[in-house]
């Protein structure tokens, strides 16, 4: 063992160091997210049945673009300010301050439109108790740190806090939900743990940092968001057409539909969202460094893994579907196998986005690729409306994504090239 750690400190240097231990958190963290949901979810869909299931499921989805209205783009650019400030306390604590209360203030705007969703659509108001439940996820997220620990490069602390109370959801889910008339318990358990556990986190970043509660002026609030509006439109229209789909469904369709698409979309999201750890540790690393070569490294890797993960998932479609969901889901076998194409696209999109184009600078092609992708999205929708299916949705998913793809790819090329030309003029650029 000590042999191994020399030979480690020998070939990596300390920002490498730090970056592969916070990519291992990072990825501890997001596999309790998402892989300890998943590993319930043989318990959870037989108990509450494809209906109930697809109802949690579109209520989750709803939630997600509410979520994103309360980040408005400051889980990538707060990381950012925080990084660059944070040897200066003063400026730090203001910083802080100033997204805590942006939040705040965005999570009652988020209350507002929820309001307003559930007294206009019927279908939606009927079963407006699992969406007043699930806003907790809102609250959560309002109240997550994340950011923070992200900024300063230690998240070992939040890895633990956010691990164990994944763990107590996972272990309360299988005691007490045995009926389907238990999803509103299931929604209240998920909705506990998350801000119990992001509250604690707060709290222990403002103790040991030495933190104080101050009402921000205008200025300070302006100046965190003000990189925000570009990374909102680009997560938002990019939340449309990912989460999209489960909430189209669930307004054309019926429960039963949107259920056998949420437990294939579940698995889906589950790997790609495996990505997520990486580029959480990466983008502040590649902020400070601005070092190409070894992007362009992580991105070829990404594109072949994606591709071999694709593949096998469509070959073992069906037994994960049976061994997850059971024989009630025997219609998310041919949903999971067409959305499988979406991993080979989605994974190298995503590392291209947050921790290429924004940490170059191009914020407005983040943001450019992601509001053409959902223009094609919602436009393409319109022509199948009069007779939509849970196939052509996926499809028009798929080619959405690609767009994305290819708009981000040009970007790249076009901060690869400048930083070529950089380096035979001499000048100072990227590595």
């Amino acid at each position: 063992m000590g042999f191994v750690n020399m030979v480690i400190k020998k070939e990596l240097s300390h920002d490498k160091r730090k970056l592969l231990g916070n990519t291992l958190a990072y990825s501890i963290i997001h596999y309790a997210n998402y892989l300890l949901p998943l590993a319930i979810i043989p318990l959870l869909v037989r108990a509450l049945g494809p209906e109930k299931f697809g109802l949690l499921g579109l209520a989750q989805a709803l939630m997600t673009y509410l979520e994103i209205i309360v980040d408005f783009g400051l889980s990538i650019t707060a990381p950012k300010e925080v990084a660059l400030y944070r040897d200066d306390r003063n400026k730090l604590n203001t910083i802080f301050n100033s997204i805590l209360f942006s939040k705040v203030l965005l999570a009652v705007i988020a209350f507002l439109v929820l309001s307003i969703v559930l007294f206009a659509v019927t279908k939606f108001r009927i079963n407006f108790s699992i969406f007043l439940i699930m806003f907790g996820i809102v609250i959560a997220k309002c109240l997550s740190p994340a950011w923070f620990y992200q900024g300063l490069e230690k998240v070992q602390l939040y890895l633990f806090i956010t691990m164990f109370f994944r763990i107590l959801y996972a272990v309360s889910i299988f005691i007490i939900i045995k009926y389907p008339e238990d999803y509103l318990i299931a929604a209240g358990l998920q909705v506990s743990c998350l801000i119990i556990g992001e509250t604690i986190a707060l709290c222990i970043a403002i103790r040991s940092h030495s933190l104080r509660f101050v009402i921000p002026s205008w200025q300070d609030i302006k100046y965190v968001n003000q990189n925000g509006w570009h990374l909102f439109m680009s997560r938002i229209t990019l939340a449309l057409y990912t989460s999209g789909n489960t909430v189209i469904l669930g307004f054309y369709t019926s429960e039963l539909i949107t259920g056998y698409y949420v437990a294939a979309e579940r698995v889906i999201r589950a790997i790609e969202n495996m990505i997520q750890p990486v580029i959480n540790a990466l983008y502040p690393y590649i902020v400070r460094n601005k070092n190409i070569k070894f992007m362009v490294k992580v991105i070829v890797m990404s594109v072949l893994i994606s591709s071999f993960g694709t593949i096998g998932l469509i070959y073992s479609s069906d037994l994960i579907i049976m061994k997850l969901f059971g024989s009630a889901y025997f219609e998310s076998i041919d949903i999971l196998k067409i959305m499988s194409l979406e991993l080979a696209i989605a994974i190298p999109s995503a590392l291209l986005g947050v921790t290429y184009l924004v940490a170059f600078g191009k914020t407005r092609m983040f943001s450019f690729s992601n509001i053409f992708g959902v223009s094609f999205y919602f436009v393409s929708l319109l022509f199948i409306i009069p007779n939509i299916s849970i196939t052509k949705v996926i499809i028009i998913s798929i080619l959405s994504h690609l767009i994305v793809l290819l708009i981000r790819s040009f970007g790249a090329i076009q901060i690869y090239s400048e930083a070529k030309r950089c380096s035979v003029n001499g000048e100072k650029g990227v590595k």
